[in-house]
């Protein structure tokens, strides 16, 4: 048995797939709040353009001039 039949892999279509970038700016002490927002943000985006399928979403930091974290962008590919 194939990995597609077993994990039930369909084919995607390039004309099908949209991206969505948010970001947020991390400020310490107040992170988990900001991320919490972030997931609300993301969330609220999917249910209001009644996305029917999410392929992956993926986050990477930003870092000032001395190395320390920043923000955070999350990269939405939907369908």
């Amino acid at each position: 048995m194939s990995d597609s039949d077993r994990y039930n892999i369909q084919p995607l279509e390039e004309d099908d797939m949209k991206v969505k970038t948010f970001s947020t700016a991390l400020e310490i002490f107040h992170v988990k709040k900001q991320l919490a927002d972030l997931d609300r943000l993301v969330n609220d985006f999917i249910e209001n353009n009644k996305v029917a399928h999410v392929v992956s979403v993926s986050d990477t930091t930003t870092s000032g001039d001395r190395g320390a974290t920043i923000g955070v962008i999350r990269v939405l590919l939907y369908e």
